[in-house]
């Protein structure tokens, strides 16, 4: 009879973790199936990823370089991907990354209703939960298989474990804060400023609490090893791999020559607006009630939204978009940890009017994510499907013995599942040392007009005009929709290996 109180805890928690564990796998299992039934939601990622899992899992060298090759498609959402995967072999629809999107989104969802714990706020959780599920940019990449879903997975756990630490000085928040840090690092390059933001802030209360020079030197290490260690590992990777330690970073020195302002558009602007609002209010509302939580992650809100705006300004649309898909999670996470502690009709009232700015916010995008959907995986299979036979037929008509080398991320989308040897993806295409590998053989490269993210890739970066001009080793062959076809000429060289 005395057992029965003491284990009375133990049973309630596990039961609670049986609980959490069902509603994770289930919420999980709904994304999924989503994505299954929707279909054209597919994006142009999941794709690319996928058949980079596929060469990983035929242990190519392209895999290899795609893995590590480019800031811009870092290594972490890969290899989430390919245990699936592996079990599940890469099929016409990319099942491995629209599995691990439907579990990082579940996990987002779950770690906001654990957040609403911290501010006992059971009815502004569920609209919270409500509100962001309505947000487009996340159903968009949740039912797409994007990287984005990762994204907001650790972008959550970084800015809760932040929020819990200032508020309860938990050391197990402080490693989960860092560990956060060190899991962004390695699947979102666009989101690296606003780390060092949350790093900032970290230092700044460091700064400003009362305790000895060596604890806070711990916190400061605790919060930063995490992230050191991640962008060494992504370092040691590439001299592995590419002979470069720094060659993943080569697309940075070019991408202000190759891309131009771009303006604000509506899409952008009006989550910003909504965000940005709540966030402002959020901020008030927390300074005025001393929540130095609630404050710190309202300015961790606009910072991801003027991140968004800078990135816009300067060009680079695709890394504006996986910036803002964090803007509503955020403003969900800052609004709750400022309202904690206000009377029951406050909270509702806080908490209803940030649902109505993100709701009507989220009518005005939806247009514009519906539009974006036909630039995903049907869109690639459309256009793979009208120019691949085409391109490998002209080619073969001259030449029982050639190649194609398809270069570019891009690249592996377009030729992903085709069964011939003709077509070989390449990202450090190298021209002397391909026509000595291939000896006796007609050789092209296939290029994708450099337009946004392609315009990042390594051929564009060693050879500035090739697409429009070609190069001492090529001659023009011919367009194929965004495609243009060079001939590889066999003509001696004294050039060195490039």
């Amino acid at each position: 009879m005395t057992e029965a109180p003491r284990s009375a805890p133990a049973a309630a928690t596990r039961g609670s973790a049986v609980n959490l564990l069902f509603l994770f796998a289930s919420l999980a299992v709904v994304f999924v199936a989503g994505a299954l039934l929707k279909g054209d939601g597919i994006s142009k990622e999941a794709a690319v990823i996928d058949s980079v899992c596929a060469h990983l899992l035929a242990n190519t060298t392209e895999g290899r370089q795609a893995l590590v090759g480019s800031i811009w498609w870092p290594p972490l959402p890969v290899l989430l991907s390919l245990p699936f995967t592996w079990l599940i072999g890469s099929r016409a629809v990319p099942m491995g990354p629209l599995i691990v999107a439907g579990l990082c989104s579940a996990g987002s969802l779950i770690l906001l209703r654990q957040a609403g714990r911290d501010w006992r706020l059971h009815g502004v959780t569920m609209l919270g939960v409500f509100g962001l599920l309505m947000a487009p940019s996340f159903l968009s990449m949740t039912l797409g298989g994007s990287r984005g879903a990762v994204v907001v997975l650790f972008v959550l756990l970084t800015a809760i474990s932040l929020a819990r630490w200032i508020e309860k000085r938990e050391l197990s928040a402080l490693v989960m804060l860092g560990l956060g840090c060190g899991l962004l690092t390695l699947s979102s390059a666009e989101m690296l400023p606003w780390m060092m933001l949350v790093i900032g802030l970290v230092l700044l209360d460091q700064v400003t609490t009362r305790a000895s020079a060596h604890k806070k030197e711990a916190v400061v290490l605790l919060a930063l090893l995490p992230a050191a260690y991640a962008i060494g590992l992504w370092v040691l990777m590439n001299w592995l791999v590419m002979g470069d330690g720094l060659y993943f970073l080569n697309s940075l020195m070019h991408w202000p020559l190759k891309l131009g302002a771009v303006a604000e558009g509506p899409e952008v602007g009006a989550v910003a607006l909504a965000c940005t609002g709540c966030c402002v209010v959020a901020i008030i509302v927390a300074a005025l009630r001393r929540r130095k939580a609630g404050a710190l992650l309202a300015l961790l809100g606009v910072g991801v939204v003027a991140l968004a705006a800078v990135f816009r300004s300067a060009g680079i649309q695709w890394a504006s978009s996986t910036v803002m898909v964090n803007a509503v999670p955020l403003t969900v996470v800052a609004v709750g940890y400022a309202l904690q502690g206000l009377g029951r009709g406050a909270r509702w009232i806080g908490a209803g009017g940030t649902l109505v700015l993100l709701l009507a916010a989220g009518s005005v995008t939806s247009g514009a994510a519906a539009g974006n959907a036909t630039e995903g995986l049907n869109a690639v299979t459309t256009e793979r499907d009208m120019w691949l036979p085409r391109i490998e037929r002209h080619v073969l008509a001259r030449s029982k013995f050639s190649k194609v080398f398809v270069c570019g991320y891009e690249g592996f989308a377009f030729i992903r599942g085709n069964p011939t040897d003709l077509f070989v993806n390449s990202l450090d295409f190298n021209f002397n040392q391909a026509k000595k590998d291939y000896a006796g053989h007609e050789l092209y490269i296939l290029l994708r007009k450099p337009v946004g993210r392609d315009a990042m890739e390594s051929i564009y970066v060693r050879f500035d005009d090739i697409f429009t001009l070609g190069g001492i080793s090529t001659l023009y062959d011919g367009d194929w929709g965004d495609w243009r076809l060079f001939q590889i000429v066999h003509a001696p060289s004294a050039e060195p290996l490039l």
